[in-house]
């Protein structure tokens, strides 16, 4: 049987909810992206009106995987996480950028950090896991 999110938001009451979205959907046109973070963030609030939302941003790929195709662009996806930054008020709902984590000064995942151009080497994982929960102690979220 399928699980659908609405009736997950229904069953229980959540503290925090995590909410991303993956590199496969940066090919889709802006402005659905945007009405569907709208609709989620919407429905989230509405079934856990006390949950903190915390919204990631893509990750971008290293500079040459970028080039396999326009939406894998920094450009790209670099507009896409403005749109779900957009979203973040600060209070319920937060925005954490895992390119402050990931990504060089030139605005790409560090080839170290991955052994194709997008997924992380295990060890990233766990690194990315500790830097997100510092992430999370800044706004005040344990």
């Amino acid at each position: 049987d399928p699980i659908i999110l609405e009736d997950l938001l229904q069953k229980r009451t959540y503290g925090k909810i995590l909410v991303g979205i993956g590199l496969n959907e940066s090919n889709y046109p802006h402005d659905e992206i945007e009405s569907g973070f709208a609709r989620l963030v919407e429905m989230i609030q509405t079934y856990q009106p006390d949950a903190i939302i915390i919204l990631e941003s893509i990750m971008t790929t290293t500079e040459k995987y970028s080039k396999n195709a326009w939406w894998l662009s920094r450009e790209n996806l670099s507009a896409i996480n403005e749109i779900i930054a957009s979203f973040a008020d600060d209070e319920r709902v937060f925005y954490l950028d895992l390119n402050e984590w990931g990504a060089e000064e030139d605005g790409f995942l560090s080839p170290e950090r991955t052994f194709d151009g997008v997924h992380l080497y295990g060890a990233g994982y766990k690194e990315l896991a500790a830097w997100f929960v510092d992430a999370c102690g800044r706004f005040g979220i344990k």
